[in-house]
Order: C-alpha cells, then sequence, then structure tokens
C-alpha cells in the first residue's frame, strides 16, 4: 500500500485524530491541566504519544478549531517544567458529543468545566458564604 493512500485510509476511518479527541477527552475529564498531565494521569501514555500531547494540545487551542482554551502557565507535576494549562471550551464539548465519545447527559452533569471565555465569578465556596 502507498503512503498516499494509507493517509486517505486513516482520514477516511477518522483513527487519524484519534489520539487528538482522545485528548479533548482527557481535558474534560481534567480540566486546568498541562498537556502531559493529561496524557499521563488519564491514558498513562507514558512513552510513545507522551511527546506528541502537547503539540495535539496546541492545535486543539488554536483558532481553526477552538476546542481548548490556555488559560495560564504553571509548572507540569510529571515534567517540573514550565507548561501551558488547558480547559476545554463549550465547542469542544460539542465535538466531543458529535463523535460520540461524550453523551449529552454527561455533558449536562458537566458544563461548569467548559470556558465560555467570560469571567467565572465567585466561587462556590465564596458564594456559599455571601463573600
Amino acid at each position: 500500500m502507498s503512503s498516499a493512500r494509507a493517509i486517505n485510509e486513516l482520514s477516511r476511518s477518522k483513527s487519524r485524530y484519534r489520539h487528538q479527541d482522545e485528548l479533548l477527552l482527557g481535558f474534560y475529564k481534567l480540566p486546568d491541566s498541562t498537556a502531559k498531565e493529561v496524557s499521563t494521569e488519564i491514558y498513562d501514555w507514558k512513552y510513545e504519544t507522551h511527546a506528541d500531547s502537547p503539540k495535539r494540545a496546541f492545535d486543539l487551542a488554536s483558532d481553526r478549531l477552538g476546542y481548548l482554551e490556555i488559560v495560564g502557565c504553571r509548572t507540569c507535576r510529571w515534567t517540573n517544567q514550565k507548561a501551558k494549562i488547558y480547559r476545554i471550551t463549550a465547542k469542544g464539548i460539542e465535538h466531543l458529543q458529535t463523535i460520540g465519545l461524550l453523551s449529552p447527559a454527561q455533558a449536562a452533569v458537566n458544563v461548569s468545566n467548559a470556558f465560555t471565555g467570560k469571567p467565572a465569578g465567585l466561587s462556590a465556596m465564596r458564594s456559599a458564604l455571601g463573600v
């Protein structure tokens, strides 16, 4: 099989984007995490795709896709290096529902994980205390 044909087969089967979609689902489960934290803690991808995860997360946060939002930087728990922190957007949750990795019921329960681009306001603890 030629390499062009293999690429076409991957595109048709959607497995070409599987790693990207699984990483996006990981950010849904672990909001405000780095790409390496998600890839290691959720999927145990320590070797083969671990190094690819930061690139995929950056692609998911691009203006073209907009599935993730960069919310800051901090020290990664796995690499002890400064890394970007990502949070899934409402568009990312819609994408997960479209491809079948997330049911609408799951999204409704956890919609607070989505970053809408607006300030979050008071935390739940502050609201409860009236501060």
